[in-house]
């Protein structure tokens, strides 16, 4: 799955046709969280929900809406759209930003998504030189240890509390103010290996 604005839904379609070169067999749900006044788009192989078909309250829902930027928005919802793919019933769900181009298959994960409930993607592998250039690690220590331009739940029950614990966190915290420990939806995952 990922979540775009209109503004977006090329990068939408280009994640769509690479994930479906990869994986012929597999499904992709596009979130469009525009108003959902406006209407359905189209987008061609991945089934489109819209912001109100999530299971968000409708009080709530407004809250987020005015309450964050559209980046802040985009990313407060997503364990919204991941909770409400596991509740399908399928075991396991994937989140992909819209900027990302699918150019392998990733068979593992539906297996790493069961057996660890969560998998995450950090940002660094290896200590970082500290040779004065940018990214430099305070860089990385104010956005997150974890990049959520991925993630993968399984459907698991420790996988289920985590998206509750973390959709509780997003209500308020989905806001970009690093100087204050937060940058939208990623500095609260830092908490979930432990």
């Amino acid at each position: 799955c990922t979540i775009v604005a209109r503004n977006y839904l090329a990068h939408a379609q280009v994640l769509t046709d690479s994930f479906f070169e990869q994986h012929p067999d597999g499904t992709m749900t596009v979130l469009l969280i525009d108003d959902p006044g406006q209407g359905r788009v189209e987008i061609r192989g991945a089934e489109v929900g819209l912001l109100d078909e999530i299971g968000i309250e409708s009080d709530l829902l407004e809250e987020l809406t005015l309450g964050y930027t559209l980046i802040e928005l985009a990313t407060s919802v997503k364990p919204w759209l991941l909770r409400a793919l596991l509740a399908r019933g399928w075991g396991h769900a994937v989140y992909f930003d819209p900027d990302i181009l699918v150019t392998s298959r990733m068979d593992e994960l539906a297996e790493l998504a069961l057996a660890h409930s969560v998998v995450l993607t950090p940002h660094l592998t290896e200590p970082m030189p500290r040779d004065g250039h940018q990214p430099a690690e305070q860089d990385i220590l104010l956005a997150g240890t974890f990049n959520l331009g991925f993630i993968a739940v399984g459907n698991t029950g420790a996988g289920r509390a985590m998206l509750d614990w973390w959709s509780e966190r997003l209500i308020t915290d989905a806001f970009v103010d690093p100087g204050r420990g937060f940058f939208t939806d990623q500095r609260v995952i830092d908490l979930v290996p432990g």
